[in-house]
């Protein structure tokens, strides 16, 4: 692959990530839906499973965790064929959980699949910030 289909590539990667979090701070289910498998395998602190689009649109409406900016940080892009890419990244979120300010650091992937003329994300892990072993 030359270089600058690589980068243009990652640009694109990096611009669905970043609508699907916009879509997630915005409570927009529809486009959030639009960008993810259904179901979606989801990995994080509250452990493993599959979320469809009917489930991700309910939590959507809830508003334990509201989020009002995010940054991207430290990127990672890796084409693993011509229809699959993984893109991970630091992200920290300035938001309120349950009307309390709260500031989230966490490490998130993606791994986004092309069906057709678009990409779908069909799996996504964070795991947030720090050390919970005391090993660092």
């Amino acid at each position: 692959m030359q270089r600058q289909q690589k980068d243009g590539l990652e640009h694109e990667i990096l611009a669905l990530e970043m609508r699907f979090w916009d879509a997630v701070q915005k409570r927009d289910s529809e486009t959030a839906a639009s960008l993810s498998d259904d179901p979606c395998i989801v990995v994080g602190s509250h452990g493993v499973g599959e979320i469809g689009h009917e489930t991700f649109s309910q939590l959507m409406k809830q508003d334990k965790w509201t989020i009002a900016g995010y940054t991207l940080k430290d990127v990672h892009v890796r084409q693993i064929s011509d229809d699959v890419v993984a893109v991970a990244y630091t992200v920290e979120e300035d938001g309120q959980l349950e009307g309390k300010d709260l500031k989230l650091k966490a490490y998130d992937c993606s791994v986004w699949k092309k069906v057709g003329d678009r990409w779908i994300c069909v799996v996504h892990t964070e795991t947030p910030h720090g050390d919970p072993l005391g090993a660092h």
